[in-house]
């Protein structure tokens, strides 16, 4: 087997088993990333028996940093603002009412702030 074909199957491997924890197009960044560190950091590996480990065990550090990134950015958690109903605050009076006495509420306290700075 040439290089290219082994790099072909591995990548499809990666591939595969990357799209089983995601999303197709995540998957193909994957291999993609896998396979760059495979040529610019491992070079001298050039058995199937080893790379086909090798690769597995960079694309889980990939899997896992990615779960990280977008744990810590929130991105797990996230709701399309197209799914969520607008509020309507326009037709209901008592809310109009709540909010104007709130807006009172928060001047008369920004106002006395003010007067005590002044002191």
């Amino acid at each position: 087997m040439t290089r290219e074909q082994i790099i072909g199957r591995l990548r499809e491997r990666i591939v595969a088993f990357a799209t089983s924890r995601g999303s197709r197009e995540v998957a193909e960044d994957l291999a993609q990333d896998v396979l760059i560190v495979l040529h610019e950091k491992y070079p001298q590996v050039t058995e199937v028996t080893e790379l086909l480990p090798l690769s597995f065990q960079i694309l889980r550090y990939k899997l896992l940093d990615l779960h990280r990134k977008t744990l810590r950015r929130g991105e797990y958690n996230q709701e399309s603002i197209d799914d969520r109903p607008v509020a309507d605050c326009q037709s209901d009076p008592s809310v109009q009412v709540e909010q104007k006495e709130r807006v009172g509420q928060l001047i008369e306290a920004l106002q006395q702030l003010g007067e005590r700075c002044r002191e």
